[in-house]
């Protein structure tokens, strides 16, 4: 982000007990949070490098910063920026999906046609009423028609979600194309990866070569037998491991 907004009151109220150098360490790590869309990182000393401080009242400047306005995470986050970033990219992605559609929809225009309309060609007629039995059909479409669907904040709440995987949003929004999903969800993603890791086939142990070894000099397996097949077959229950032998299954 090259731009954010910055309201001075808000500043004001929760930097009112900081120093003159414990502000500008303050706005230097805004700036670096919103310029590069991650966390500052937890290493002290890369940091006091990025903004240039030296001195031991400097490094005890940005730990108060850093306790006061930032909380631990995969770095140091603040709240406040993370839900801006969120925004930022939700809007982007808005932009870019109406951009596809050929920009903003354009105001219907009523456009004359020169003809006389229906009440001109029977002045006679009654104008209609409000208590009348077709204004009365209007009003109950009106109660009953589905709440407006919220792109934006199902945008907003998909960004949350997807920080909370440390997936980028349109990284979400692609997952979600491709499996089919109207929402995201971070709990999602762990419970693919229990799933992914229960499905790997077990890796080889050094106590499975000693066995392959064994089996193979004292002729229980056929000696033209790789390590391979001997553990595909030990997966499968063609054989079974006890106290270092290797015993055909009956």
């Amino acid at each position: 982000m090259h731009y954010y907004q910055f309201n001075i009151a808000d500043y004001r109220k929760d930097t009112v007990h900081l120093s003159r150098l414990e502000h500008s360490i303050y706005r230097d790590l805004i700036d670096w949070y919103y310029l590069d869309e991650s966390p500052i990182p937890l290493e002290t000393q890369s940091v006091m490098r990025r903004l240039r401080l030296v001195s031991e009242e400097e490094a005890k400047a940005l730990e108060n910063v850093l306790s006061d306005f930032f909380y631990k995470a995969d770095g140091w986050r603040h709240r406040r920026v993370d839900q801006d970033i969120i925004e930022y990219h939700a809007m982007a992605e808005k932009n870019k999906a109406n951009g596809k559609l050929g920009g903003r929809p354009k105001k219907t225009q009523s456009v004359s046609s020169g003809l006389p309309n229906e009440s001109q060609n029977n002045p006679n007629q009654e104008p209609i009423t409000i208590n009348q039995e077709p204004l009365k059909e209007k009003e109950k479409e009106k109660e009953v028609r589905a709440p407006r669907f919220d792109a934006q904040a199902h945008l907003v709440s998909m960004g949350v979600e997807a920080a909370k995987a440390r997936l980028a949003l349109s990284d979400a929004l692609s997952m979600c194309c491709q499996r089919g999903w109207v929402g995201f969800k971070a709990e999602w993603m762990r419970d693919q990866d229990q799933v992914s890791s229960k499905n790997q086939p077990r890796r080889p142990t050094l106590h499975d070569e000693r066995a392959y070894t064994s089996a193979a000099l004292t002729g229980k397996i056929p000696s033209s037998t790789t390590f391979e097949q001997f553990m595909a077959g030990s997966q499968q229950g063609d054989c079974r491991l006890i106290e270092g032998e290797v015993i055909h299954a009956s």
